[in-house]
């Protein structure tokens, strides 16, 4: 599936080696949302990269994850600034990330950060046999 450009309608995940597995959870959140993606892993990778990416044919998001941080770009901000800017490192906070992306071409409310860890926080402060009561 392409674009009039020619270029195939995904996300693209531009990662360092180190930032693999955040790359994979921002995966699975765009996969939940219906989204395809393609990850491109390599150090030469830059916010300028992620940005460009965004702003060319294709469904215009990006993401880009390095250096401890997630990013995810949009063709709707003009300025070379990232929409989402958080650290990577939570898998979930990824996955949701890789959500709000795809949501962001889906042109649906997106999920919060703050409100999904209070959520799991609250969650795993509960004793495993709290669930047996």
């Amino acid at each position: 599936m392409g674009d009039k450009s020619g270029k195939t309608l995904q996300i693209e995940i531009f990662c360092s080696p180190e930032g693999e597995a955040f790359a994979r959870a921002v995966g699975y959140g765009l996969e939940e949302e219906g989204l395809p993606y393609q990850v491109e892993t390599g150090e030469e990778y830059s916010p300028e990269t992620a940005y460009e990416s965004s702003q060319q044919g294709g469904l215009g998001v990006s993401v880009l994850i390095k250096e401890g941080w997630i990013s995810v770009y949009t063709r709707q901000l003009k300025e070379k600034r990232p929409l989402f800017y958080e650290p990577a490192a939570d898998p979930d906070i990824a996955k949701l990330l890789g959500k709000n992306a795809a949501r962001i071409v889906k042109n649906k409310p997106f999920l919060e950060i703050d409100s999904e860890m209070e959520n799991r926080k609250d969650q795993s402060l509960a004793p495993k046999w709290a669930a047996q009561l």
